[in-house]
């Protein structure tokens, strides 16, 4: 499995594994309960608020769930030596969590900064079908969809914005042969993978969780 495949297949991990947690809180009011909510599909689409807009943009800047998959993610890369030019060792490790950091950094915040000009809302709802097939089809798609103020359904430009622009400003501190226009293109395609896998995490954890707890 490269470096390119393999981390974003463990920022899902991590982060399913901290919903599990959270969600199996006993005490609902509990600080990591209260994080990693956001992350958690919303059940029915209301208006989002200015305030709720920035404390979701704030988490996935640097809350508590960014900080454990992004510091998994670069712990992977560490092991998998990706990319091989920059070697190994502990203070390489601190430069794969800068990189990864930094890339999760640019993202939300061309994201947050598009979804605010173009008045998007591209948090993701959870699909209203009962059937399995319906809701993963909903999943992914759901990586190029976001909502108006009134509901309507429009095609993500922030979100696919966040991507690309992540994607191209990275390669500036990149290896050279990750500077490539079709390294980018992968990067951009990987970005949109683990996306759509945080989408089903977050579509069947009810399920997982409700069985797990049977």
């Amino acid at each position: 499995m490269s470096g390119y495949v393999a981390v974003p297949i463990v920022r899902i991990g991590l982060l399913l594994a901290a919903l599990h947690v959270a969600a199996a809180q006993t005490a609902p009011q509990t600080f990591l309960y209260k994080q990693l909510q956001s992350f958690q599909a919303q059940a029915k689409f209301t208006p989002q608020t200015r305030k709720q807009r920035l404390h979701a943009y704030l988490l996935s800047l640097a809350g508590p769930a960014t900080l454990v998959t992004e510091g998994g993610a670069a712990g992977l890369s560490q092991i998998l030596d990706s990319p091989w030019q920059w070697g190994d060792g502990g203070a390489l490790y601190g430069k794969r969590f800068a990189n990864d950091m930094a890339y999760n950094g640019i993202r939300w915040s061309l994201t947050y900064a598009t979804s605010v000009l173009m008045k998007e809302d591209d948090r993701y709802f959870a699909s209203e079908e009962k059937a399995a097939w319906p809701r993963v089809r909903h999943a992914l798609a759901s990586v190029f969809t976001a909502h108006k103020r009134d509901g309507r359904t429009v095609f993500a430009s922030s979100s696919v914005a966040g991507i690309a622009g992540a994607s191209l400003i990275s390669r500036a501190w990149s290896p050279e042969n990750w500077q490539t226009p079709s390294a980018t293109a992968r990067s951009m395609g990987i970005s949109i993978a683990g996306t759509a896998g945080f989408n089903l995490a977050r579509e069947f954890l009810p399920d997982i969780v409700h069985r797990l707890h049977k």
